[in-house]
């Protein structure tokens, strides 16, 4: 097995080790290579590039640990070219030096991260201050999204929010179905599924403000009159003959 592998390249031309020196013997272009001897009188490298069937090249110096940026006004580590990954990346662009790091914050700030005394955020689009508890879950500086759910839905079923608090005031916040009281954030704004097939609505086809339980019930039963009614007439034998 161990013949086998050492007998696998035989065919290529290898450097002689005329003066028995640790160092690869490889010299591509006729400059010498100083770095540590692998296999077959050559370095790690040189060894890749012969078995690859590659023209030896003439690498690069390794940077001894602790260098510097050659720079005198940086003491990063030294990357490349004689630079820091920075300033190396600075010059390849064709860029000015800088002296100090610039460090970007991703998260950015401003009104949207503010809050007013009493704890609330003032959303994106409809401008209210609400409590956290009407904004959904965002991985954001603050963890809220910057929309609050009611502008949220608004964009989902393209509605404005003028129209979006009609319905509101026309239900008196209660559901369009059973009458419940609907709770922040636990309400859904059903729409015509013959219409618009999916989550979002082009706005037309809005029919109400449903709590969870009858937007539910109505996405199970896939808004078929045959299936709801069969459904109330199960009930109400049901309850009849328990009556009875």
């Amino acid at each position: 097995m161990g013949s086998s592998r050492i007998n696998k390249h035989d065919g290529l031309d290898w450097p002689i080790d005329s003066d028995g020196s640790s160092v690869c013997q490889a010299m591509p272009m006729g400059v010498r290579c100083n770095r540590p001897k692998h296999v077959r009188n050559v370095c790690v490298s040189h060894y890749n590039q012969t078995i690859s069937g590659k023209t030896l090249t003439v690498l690069r110096d390794r940077i001894p640990p602790g260098t510097t940026c050659s720079l005198e006004f940086c003491d990063e580590r030294m990357k490349t070219r004689g630079y820091c990954a920075r300033h190396y990346s600075e010059w390849h662009r064709g860029r000015a030096f800088t002296r100090e790091r610039v460090r970007y914050n991703w998260r950015p700030r401003g009104k949207l991260f503010e809050r007013n005394e009493h704890g609330q955020k003032q959303c994106k689009d409809c401008e209210r201050w609400l409590d956290g508890d009407r904004y959904a879950k965002h991985p954001s500086a603050d963890g809220l999204a910057p929309r609050c759910v009611d502008c949220v839905r608004c964009k989902t079923h393209n509605i404005s929010f003028a129209d979006y608090m009609i319905l509101w005031e026309e239900q008196r916040g209660l559901c369009a179905a059973c009458g419940t009281k609907l709770s922040a954030g636990v309400y859904h704004v059903d729409h015509d599924h013959a219409c618009c097939s999916g989550v979002s609505s082009c706005g037309k086809c809005v029919r109400g403000i449903l709590c969870r339980s009858c937007n539910q019930t109505l996405g199970f039963a896939k808004d078929s009159l045959v299936r709801l009614r069969g459904l109330s007439n199960y009930i109400e034998k049901w309850s009849k003959s328990v009556q009875s």
